[in-house]
Formats: C-alpha cells, structure tokens, sequence
C-alpha cells in the first residue's frame, strides 16, 4: 500500500518504518524491522563495524566468521566451549595465552579499556563486554545438557548433576571428573590431594587450611576476626587479606597491622597451586578475587582500581 505525499508527517514515518527491510546482495532475511534500532543492529553483520573472534584456541570463528556483537560471542562462549579450553587474550597489546576459558574471564575482569579515548580499541572493549557478561556462571558439560548456574550458589551444579541419570554419568566420567565431582556420588574431589567432600561447605575449610595457608591458627583467628567486623566482608579477596576498608586496624593473633600486608605471608605458594587455579575456580566461583589468582592480571590496559 503506498501513501499520500500529503499525509502527515506521523503516518509517513509509520509506513517507512513498516518498510524497513534489508536491501543487501544477498541477505536471505526477509524480516521487516518496526524499529530502526533493530534494522541497524542487524546492518552491522553486514557492514562488520567491529570483528571479533572467538578467544578459544583452534575455535573456526575466525577472520570472516567472527562475531560482529558481543553479546553474539557471550552465546558461542555459552554453548559451544567449555571452561576449560584454552584460550588467548584478544585485547591490544596483550600477550596471555594458552589460558583456560575461566582463568581467561578473571584475566580480562582485571582489564580497562576505555573506549572513548584514543586509540580507539573497538574490538578490544567489546571483548571485554562478551568475557565480563558471565565470569561467574558454571555450566553442565554433559552432552545434551549445558545448563547454566550462578557462581554464588556453589551447590547448584553438584545438586543438578545427580538428577542425570547414573548410567549417563558413568558414560561421560571424564567430563565430569574434568568439572570436579565424582561422576558415581557427584561429590566434590579437591584438585590439589584428591580427598572428596559432600559439599562445598565442607571443601571450603579443607582447601584453606590444608593448601591455602601456612599457618593455620593464624588464618583462622584472622577469618573470624574479619567475618565478627563485617559480616558482609569478602573474605576470600585480596583486599581482605591485606587493605580492606572495612577491615579492623590490626589482627588480634599477631597485633600486626593490616595495611603492611603481613597476611599474605600466610598464603602458601607453589607451581601445583598455580596449576590447579582453574580447577579451583570451577568448584568455587567465590574464590575468585582471592589472592591465589593475582597471577592472571594483565600487564596491559590494567584495571587499578581492582
């Protein structure tokens, strides 16, 4: 139906807006976009205003089959990889690789890019939005499955994974021995000695005392000071472990003052931690501000107010 050239200029916008189709040589889409937002968004897969492509090693969504949206690289991330694919950091200038899926997320939560002020990293700012969307969530790597979880309910997935039914777990025990659980039980199996643990909250304790830290008593007068200050303190970050504002002014075991960093003499170091941080981080979303993951920040475009 065509239009009057007199009609007014309301109806006018009305019927190109119902007319707004796609025009470009060989687009299959035959939809008719009400709003221009919605015509614009879907122009930028063809006019490609940013490329970016998938971070994981080896994945084919390179080059021409990149992503032209990072919410179009949230949902590959989501559905085609698991969490513990090794990857490379896509921001200019950075140099991180070979970096599981999840290690990769705390990495580029600890970089800044502001993308109103030169040079002007498109790409690199929109990488940062697809890997910052969901750092947190776990995902079922069952075949079939993929359901996603929040990473601060630390028992969801462990819940989730017994409603499959044993003979599907025992079919893909690797994977779920790969996700941290014991594919007959589904309970939880420390990446570091191997014991099994019902649930995290018994995990949690283990992991600390057993692996974390190297004086025992210490940390643990240390933790129950912070949680009786605040109790709505982060106990498993960085901050808490040195400067945390909310943090008292000295410890009541060892009458040192916070702000001299003398706690993170209590961490324990070594490269098996080092290695197990992704494994760690899969179990314990929670953990992921603690001090054990200072290895993965950037050296470049580095956020400093972490």
């Amino acid at each position: 139906m065509g239009w009057s050239v007199n009609a007014p200029k309301g109806q006018l916008e009305r019927s190109n807006s119902a007319n707004r189709k796609c025009n470009w040589p060989g687009c299959p889409s035959n939809t008719v976009f009400k709003r221009k937002y919605e015509y614009e968004r879907h122009m930028k897969k063809h006019t490609k205003v940013i490329s970016i492509p998938c971070p994981v090693e080896y994945c084919p969504r390179q080059g021409s089959r990149s992503f032209y949206r990072s919410d179009k690289l949230s949902d590959h991330l989501r559905t085609a990889h698991t969490e513990n694919e090794k990857c490379r950091c896509l921001v200019e200038g950075c140099t991180a690789v070979h970096v599981p899926l999840n290690l990769l997320r705390v990495h580029a939560s600890r970089h800044y890019v502001d993308i109103n002020m030169p040079p002007n990293l498109a790409t690199s700012h929109a990488f940062l939005k697809a890997l910052g969307s969901f750092r947190m969530d776990r995902k079922c790597d069952l075949k079939k499955c993929k359901r996603l979880f929040s990473g601060a309910e630390t028992n969801d997935l462990q819940e989730h994974l017994l409603k499959h039914s044993l003979d599907d777990r025992l079919s893909q025990t690797d994977v779920i021995r790969e996700m941290g659980y014991d594919p007959v039980t589904t309970r939880i199996i420390c990446p570091l000695c191997h014991q099994d643990f019902t649930n995290s909250a018994q995990f949690v304790p283990h992991l600390e005392t057993a692996h974390l830290t190297t004086n025992v008593d210490h940390w643990l007068s240390f933790k129950r000071q912070i949680a009786a200050e605040n109790r709505f303190s982060p106990q498993h970050s960085q901050h808490v472990w040195t400067c945390w504002p909310g943090a008292p002014r000295k410890c009541n075991y060892c009458g040192n003052n916070f702000q001299v960093k003398h706690h993170l003499e209590l961490l324990k170091t070594s490269n098996e931690i080092r290695a197990a941080r992704a494994s760690i981080l899969r179990l314990l979303p929670t953990f992921v501000d603690h001090p054990i993951f200072e290895i993965d920040r950037p050296t470049v475009h580095r956020r400093y107010f972490f």
